[in-house]
Formats: structure tokens, sequence, C-alpha cells
């Protein structure tokens, strides 16, 4: 898991100085082009531009920062990761990458120490905007969405494409249904003659909850995840309780799934781990 996030923020990395130049290039061109010839300064018209190329660059920089965080947040969220520092780490560093790169390259082509200390400061200043851009969408992943609702599902498109065939789900599902498997076949959540009350079945089902909550984390999307994690944990709560009180129905019925409208509701959904529950639980042949 961590090779694979590491290599697409390398690929993100490796891309994005092209990408940016392509951005900014036509915004040069045109600044160029609207400055006095014969006195070499700026015109009525070049202060716009200015402004527009600027604002430019700050944009696409907190686009990338929003691509690092959003790829860093989906993939801490799985259950299995442990190291979130390091992942973390790799991604800070990944935002100011090309940054650096770039600075590089003008550093090299500058004509005179005015013109380095010039691109000293635009660097420091554009990778402050990333590392804040970085930090508030971490923090509030939903805030992507204002400034670039039209491009973050591409992030989560990487992200969700990647988790289709990562081997890491590919074991961990069927060993989380399996534990879900195995509480089932322990028998009867309470022996005849025991006390049941609200703290003791909430301690015969707590290893239940938990494993759906791994199980639902792990079989959400990227957008999902985040989703869960910031501005719709209702969501993650309800799926979670879905997974439990379909997990217990096989042991001892329960009211919600002897209403046919609710069982179609459930097990036609879109989320596919519902269905594979439904199947797993014999509501579904």
């Amino acid at each position: 898991m961590f090779w694979g996030f590491l290599l697409r923020l390398w690929i993100g990395a490796f891309i994005a100085p092209f990408a940016f130049s392509l951005v900014l290039a036509p915004l040069l061109w045109l600044a160029g082009r609207t400055m006095r010839r014969d006195e070499a300064r700026p015109s009525l018209l070049t202060y716009p531009v200015i402004v527009v190329t600027a604002a430019a660059q700050w944009y696409f920089w907190g686009l990338w920062a929003a691509y690092c965080a959003a790829l860093v947040v989906a993939r801490t969220a799985h259950p299995e990761v442990t190291h979130t520092w390091l992942y973390y780490a790799v991604a800070v560093q990944s935002v100011l990458t090309p940054i650096a790169y770039l600075a590089a390259k003008e550093r090299a082509s500058a004509q005179s120490q005015r013109e380095i200390q010039g691109i000293t400061s635009g660097t420091l200043l554009y990778s402050g905007v990333a590392i804040v851009a970085f930090v508030v969408f971490v923090f509030w992943p939903g805030l992507m969405r204002v400034p670039y609702g039209w491009a973050i599902d591409a992030p989560g498109a990487v992200v969700q494409e990647a988790e289709k065939d990562d081997p890491l789900t590919r074991v961990l599902e069927p060993k989380y249904l399996a534990d879900l498997d195995a509480w089932v076949a322990r028998g009867p959540v309470f022996r005849e003659g025991e006390k049941v009350d609200d703290a003791a079945v909430k301690a015969r089902v707590q290893p239940v909850v938990e494993t759906c909550g791994k199980l639902v984390m792990l079989t959400a999307t990227a957008k999902e995840k985040t989703a869960f994690l910031t501005t719709d944990r209702a969501e993650f709560d309800f799926r979670v309780d879905v997974c439990t009180k379909m997990t217990v129905n096989r042991l001892h019925e329960q009211p919600q799934f002897q209403k046919p409208e609710l069982v179609r509701a459930v097990c036609d959904s879109s989320i596919p781990v519902f269905r594979r529950l439904c199947v797993r639980s014999g509501l579904r042949k």
C-alpha cells in the first residue's frame, strides 16, 4: 500500500512542473505582449495580466496540495495503516518538490542577484501557500470542493482505481467477513440463565461493531472515507449499524430485517459491502 501511495505522489510530482508551465506560459506571453516595447515598461494592461498570473499560480499550487491531501487522507483511512506520520511526511515533501524543482531551474537562468532574490521570495511564498492549503485540506477535506469542485474527483478516481486491485483489500475483506462468521458460529449471544442488560449486550456485540467498522472503512471509496472522517460521520455509523444488525440477525431475528421492503432497500443498494453481507446472511441468494 505504501509503495503504491509513494508511486502516485512521485508521478504527480513529476507531472506537476510541466502542467504548471503549460498553464503559466500563455499568461507570461500575454504579459510580455502588453509591455511597452519601446520603453520595456508595463502598460495599463500589464497589471491585470500580472494579477491573473499570480492568482493562477496560487490556484495551481492549491490544487496540487489538494491532490496530495486527498491521497494521504484516503490512504491513511485504511485500518491497517499504523505509521500515518510517514505518509504525511512523504505527502508534505511531495507538495514542495515541484516548487523547489521549478525554483532551481529559474535560479540557474537568473541574470542577477536581484533576480535570484526575487525567485527565492516567490518560492517561499508559493511554498507557504501550498503547505497552508495542504494542512487546511487535511483537516477539512470538504473545503477542497469550494475552489476545486470541478477537479477534486480526479484524485479520488486515482485512489479508487488503485483500491480496486489493492492486494491488502483482497486479503482483509475475506478476513473480516470470516471474523463475522466466526462470531455467529459461537452461537446465541446469551445462554440460558445469563444476565441480560444493556451493558452485557453491548459487551457481547462490541466485537461485531469493531469488525463492521473496519469492513465498512476498508470497502468504502476514497471520497467516502474522506467524508466518514470529516463531514459525514453519520453515514459511517449507519453502515456499521446495518452491518452489525445484519450479523446479529443470523442468530436472533431483528425486526428491521423482517420487512421485505427494508431488505430490498439494503440488499439492492449501491453499497457493495451491503450486497455481500446480504448473501452472507442468507437474505439474498
